[in-house]
C-alpha cells in the first residue's frame, strides 16, 4: 500500500554531538524514543512499556549527521525513518528533521507522535 511521506523539522538548542548522541545510541533512544533499546550489531529492538516490541534494522548512519532505520515489517518496501541534523553556519542553529512513511488514514495520528517525540528530545537536551 502506497504511504505518504511526513516530513517534521524542528530547532534543537544543542550542540550536534550531544542530539546525535540522543538519537543514535541505545542510552540516548531511551531518554525520548523508547523505553528500552536492545541493540545487536545493526538490529534494534524498540519496546514501550514492555508490552509492545518493534524490531528495525539500521540502513545507514553518518556521524553528527544523520541516522536511517527500517521497520521489519516494512523490509520488502522501500519505507524507511530518518533523523537529519542540520546547522546553519550564520547563526550556528542545530535543527533535527525527521522523514517517517504513513498510510494517509494515519498522517495526523504519526505526526502528534513524532510531535510528542521531539518535545520530549528537547526536554532531555534542556532545549524547551
Amino acid at each position: 500500500m502506497e504511504r505518504d511521506k511526513i516530513v517534521i523539522e524542528s530547532v534543537i538548542n544543542s550542540t550536534v554531538a550531544s542530539l546525535f548522541a540522543i538519537i543514535s545510541t541505545k542510552e540516548g533512544l531511551e531518554k525520548w524514543f523508547a523505553h528500552e533499546v536492545t541493540i545487536d550489531g545493526d538490529s534494534y529492538a524498540f519496546s514501550w512499556n514492555k508490552s509492545s516490541i518493534q524490531h528495525a534494522t539500521l540502513i545507514s548512519l553518518k556521524a553528527n549527521k544523520h541516522i536511517c532505520f527500517q521497520w521489519d515489517e516494512d523490509k520488502e518496501t522501500p519505507y524507511t525513518f530518518e533523523m537529519n541534523i542540520s546547522t546553519t553556519e550564520l547563526a550556528s542553529v542545530v535543527s533535527i528533521e525527521v522523514i517517517d512513511y504513513a498510510e494517509s488514514s494515519e498522517v495526523e495520528d504519526l505526526k502528534s507522535i513524532w510531535d510528542q517525540n521531539i518535545k520530549a528530545l528537547k526536554l532531555n537536551l534542556g532545549s524547551l
